[in-house]
């Protein structure tokens, strides 16, 4: 019976032993499930998070693919920008030299304007001239019909005192024959 009783006691304290064993593993396991429905909560805010991360992603790939096909627009912008400029530079080199150009026509056309108004005063002189060479010519013109007539007046007059001298002449000679006769 001692022996029985010092099996119970053993079993008892052994007991015991498993209740306090049993106690801290109760708590160990309340606090592990309390862990474990910390990780729990945690993970369901993880998959949460993964799925909007997820979600952000496929968001963010078409950002990006709607980006990259923008940045081609804009490259595809960008060379037919730059096309048009290079045309534009052309052009506007082409403007330079036309201006150039006409910059040079138009100290030409000065050069020409200056010899043109002297040209022009010269045939103004030259016109004035020619007035008062025409205005000679006329008054030479009357005085030669002035002087033709006078020298057709003389002709007349000395053909007219020839005849006079030949029938002076004649009557002198009349007279001085009948003087020596």
């Amino acid at each position: 019976l001692e022996e029985e009783i010092n099996n119970c006691q053993e079993q008892y304290e052994q007991n015991r032993s498993f209740e306090i064993q049993l106690g801290s593993l109760s708590r160990k396991l309340d606090a592990q499930m309390s862990i474990n429905d910390q990780l729990n909560a945690a993970n369901d805010e993880l998959n949460t998070e993964l799925l909007c991360c997820r979600n952000t992603r496929v968001e963010l790939n078409a950002d990006v693919e709607n980006l990259q096909q923008s940045c081609q627009e804009k490259e595809e912008k960008i060379k037919c920008l730059e096309s048009k400029m290079a045309t534009l530079e052309e052009e506007i080199n082409n403007c330079q030299e036309q201006y150039e150009q006409n910059r040079s026509f138009e100290i030409q056309l000065g050069s020409l304007s200056r010899k043109l108004d002297a040209q022009m005063s010269i045939n103004d002189q030259l016109n004035a001239a020619n007035d008062e060479l025409n205005t000679e010519l006329l008054c030479c013109r009357n005085t030669r019909v002035e002087l033709n007539a006078d020298v057709e007046n003389l002709q007349q007059s000395c053909q007219e005192k020839e005849e006079k001298i030949k029938c002076l002449e004649s009557k002198m000679a009349t007279l001085e024959e009948e003087i020596n006769n």
